[in-house]
């Protein structure tokens, strides 16, 4: 919406995944919503006669900024640093040059069992198991990061590779969460045939076949 002739982004935490993703803003596109009112569906009592110029006025009173806003991007949670990657799977050890057919998830009480077909002598599928899984990311590949994750260490190694970070701030903080109880370690994939990407918290893994 624009307030005094500035333009003033509403919602910021799509601007923040933007921002984070590495979209410029020539490629961002919303809507001006200057002086529209806000749906409410629900007969909400605090938004009725309510318009967007409204909700603009209170978030900036409420994070005390002036009435032209900041131009200064919110920063939203403390990235936290992945570190070293090293190898520890290489799935083309027996994958066929294509890749996967597909992968399946499933998650065991605390483990996350991911399912592997490819095209064998006999339509052959392997089991990544992750033991002790807290918390696991699945997403389109390639895509806009979600995660407060970076890395700031230049790795050589295959997105392909099950990779393991061992210097991994965010299996540390898993770690403390548990107070020691568990050495958390922080894994990640790329199913480049699929184009999936996924990021694993867990204890360890095992690959087993499948019957």
């Amino acid at each position: 919406m624009a307030s005094d002739g500035t333009k003033l982004i509403l919602d910021t935490r799509t601007s923040v995944a933007l921002d984070r993703a590495g979209i410029p803003k020539s490629d961002w596109y919303g809507g001006n919503q200057t002086g529209v009112p806000v749906p409410n569906p629900t007969s909400s009592p605090s938004l009725v006669g309510k318009t967007f110029d409204d909700l603009a006025a209170e978030q900036i009173k409420n994070n005390k900024l002036p009435p032209t806003g900041t131009p200064d991007m919110p920063k939203g949670e403390e990235m936290m640093e992945v570190g070293r990657c090293i190898e520890v799977l290489n799935p083309y050890d027996w994958l066929p040059g294509h890749g996967e057919n597909s992968i399946e998830l499933r998650t065991q009480k605390n483990d996350l069992s991911v399912i592997i077909p490819y095209d064998g002598e006999h339509g052959e599928q392997k089991e990544l198991l992750f033991r002790h899984a807290v918390a696991f990311y699945q997403s389109a590949f390639p895509g806009p990061g979600l995660l407060n994750l970076q890395c700031s260490v230049h790795s050589n190694v295959s997105m392909s590779s099950l990779i393991e970070c061992p210097d991994s701030e965010a299996a540390h903080a898993w770690a403390q969460h548990f107070r020691g109880l568990f050495d958390f370690k922080h894994y990640s994939i790329t199913f480049l045939s699929e184009n999936i990407a996924l990021v694993v918290f867990a204890t360890d893994f095992e690959l087993r076949e499948v019957d």
